[in-house]
C-alpha cells in the first residue's frame, strides 16, 4: 500500500483523507478499514504472486433491498492486466453466492485511469 499510493497520486481519492505515508500508517489503515469483515462490509485483496497490488470492497450492504456497494483500486505497476475486472467478477460472485445480494452498485471516477 505504501509503494502504490506513493507512486500514483490518482488513488489518494480512494483513501478520503487517510495519511498512508509511511509504513505503520498504512499497516493501521489495514487493521483498521480493510481487514475487519462485518454484515455490511467486506474487503478483498488484489494479489499477484502473494503481494498486493489492490483491493476490491462491498460495503454498504444492506438486505432490505439485497444491495451492497463496490469499490476498487489496483497499483498503477498492476494495471492493464485485467486484474480489476477478474477480481471483481470474483467478489460479486461472493455476494450473490454467500451473501445473498441482488444487485450490487459500482461508483466510478469519469477520470478512472484504465485497470
Amino acid at each position: 500500500m505504501l509503494r502504490a499510493f506513493g507512486a500514483s497520486d490518482d488513488l489518494a481519492t480512494q483513501v478520503g483523507d487517510a495519511d498512508l505515508t509511511s509504513l505503520e500508517c498504512c499497516q493501521e489503515f489495514i487493521a483498521l478499514q480493510l481487514a475487519p469483515s462485518s454484515p455490511s462490509v467486506r474487503n478483498f485483496a488484489i494479489s499477484v504472486d502473494g503481494k498486493a497490488v489492490g483491493n476490491v470492497g462491498i460495503g454498504n450492504m444492506k438486505h432490505r433491498h439485497d444491495t451492497g456497494w463496490v469499490d476498487y483500486w489496483v497499483s498503477a505497476e498492476a494495471r492493464g492486466h485485467g486484474l480489476a475486472s477478474r477480481s471483481l467478477t470474483s467478489a460479486a460472485n461472493w455476494a450473490f453466492e454467500q451473501r445473498d445480494l441482488f444487485r450490487l452498485e459500482l461508483g466510478h471516477r469519469v477520470n478512472n485511469p484504465a485497470c
